[in-house]
């Protein structure tokens, strides 16, 4: 296959998100992605990977879960529509090739393709609202960010208008807030760690967390964690955060998880 063959089938794969997204065709989106590994990534849904997983990515869209669409509802699935399936901007690299869609005011996808037996597919897809990048992240360091976290993130559902449970963050949850950027870890046990991240020096590259608090969803705000820092030169932003007005713990949830639309 030439290379205007291999650009052409990559941007029918970008049109194919678009596609499966504003359909609700939660299969064909997932099969989008590399089988077993390929993910889609934002600051709210976190790292959303594998088939099954993409699958209630989609089913838990609000879009896809309404039982009856209204005119603003329809309208925002045509907006997600157009803008998942602007044409990506290809680079190859020493990792791969390399997409970048613009979404306008919402932000851009940074992609990285893969071709397997059954052709293009997403390696990743991810998210970068304007206020993430311009506190500094990309898909490279908001991978880095969550890779610490490890086994112990899990994912996190909440019911939906209708009262079914639907997947809403795999993993942790990025924000940013007056260029700070923060992360929720959702635990086995039902509780969380709420993170604060600051970049190292360039030279060492990557993000480092610099406080992390344990918190319980009974008790809103509980004990701190015993567990140590990723590393002991990290600065402690606070020793204990204070609940925000109306009991709600710090970090990425409240008010500013209303702010960003779930899946772009």
């Amino acid at each position: 296959m030439s290379h205007l063959e291999d650009a052409a089938a990559i941007q029918a794969l970008v049109s194919g998100y678009a596609r499966t997204l504003s359909g609700c065709r939660a299969e064909e989106y997932a099969d989008l992605f590399a089988p077993g590994t390929g993910y889609f990534a934002s600051g709210i849904r976190g790292q959303v990977a594998g088939r099954d997983r993409l699958i209630a990515l989609v089913q838990s869209e609000r879009q896809c879960t309404s039982r009856r669409l209204g005119g603003l509802a329809r309208q925002r699935r045509v907006q997600a529509a157009a803008a998942a399936g602007r044409p990506s901007s290809l680079g190859v690299t020493p990792a791969g090739v390399r997409g970048t869609a613009d979404l306008g005011g919402a932000g851009q996808y940074q992609d990285e393709h893969v071709k397997t037996p059954a052709g293009w597919r997403f390696k990743s897809r991810t998210v970068i609202i304007p206020r993430g990048k311009g506190a500094g992240l990309d898909a490279n360091e908001m991978l880095a960010i969550r890779r610490p976290a490890g086994a112990d993130a899990v994912d996190y559902y909440v019911a939906d208008q209708n009262g079914v449970r639907r997947l809403r963050t795999s993993g942790v949850e990025i924000r940013v807030v007056n260029m700070a950027v923060s992360g929720r870890v959702y635990l086995r046990d039902g509780g969380y760690y709420d993170d604060v991240y600051r970049r190292r020096d360039p030279a060492s590259g990557g993000s480092r967390r610099a406080s992390r608090w344990r918190n319980d969803e009974a008790r809103l705000f509980g004990f701190r964690s015993s567990r140590p820092l990723v590393a002991a030169t990290c600065a402690v932003v606070s020793a204990q955060a204070p609940a925000a007005p109306g009991g709600q713990p710090p970090g990425p949830g409240g008010a500013a998880a209303a702010e960003h639309s779930r899946l772009w």
